[in-house]
């Protein structure tokens, strides 16, 4: 069956507003497209007259087949670049928040430190420093600094 043969007189034509509405909508995940293409001869049958119709690389040789061709190939191209584009945007993303989170750490850790500092000077100067306290400061600077050794 050639393109001509094909009967469209009910299909409405597409304008312009049709194309000011259309949205891409990029599948999400994997998409995968297998195709087998056959020559026919193992169809082909000493009693059967055998079909000569087109076959898909004689269809996409011709001008019609080639222009959507190209179109699909253009889709793919673009899908190609929309994914590309939000995986990059995805980890820009997430590096920026590891950097806030080291950040913020850090300015923790300094606090910590500088807390348990002044704690153990004022506990020193009024004679109240013993090792039970000592162990628990000692604990909670090691497990503030420890925490960021194992990024």
């Amino acid at each position: 069956m050639t393109d001509e043969m094909i009967d469209t007189s009910d299909i409405p034509p597409l304008d312009e507003a049709f194309f000011a509405k259309a949205k891409l909508r990029v599948p999400q995940g994997q998409m995968i497209v297998r195709m087998q293409v056959d020559s026919g001869e193992e169809l082909q049958d000493e009693d059967e007259e055998f079909d000569n119709s087109p076959n898909l690389f004689d269809y996409l040789s011709s001008k019609n087949g080639n222009e959507i061709a190209k179109e699909v190939l253009k889709l793919l191209g673009e899908v190609k670049n929309v994914t590309l584009d939000a995986s990059l945007q995805e980890k820009r993303a997430t590096i920026e928040f590891q950097r806030q989170i080291r950040r913020e750490q850090s300015i923790v850790q300094v606090i910590v430190f500088a807390l348990s500092l002044t704690l153990v000077s004022v506990l020193t100067y009024y004679s109240k420093f013993d090792s039970g306290i000592a162990v628990l400061l000692g604990t909670l600077v090691g497990y503030f600094f420890g925490k960021g050794a194992q990024r």
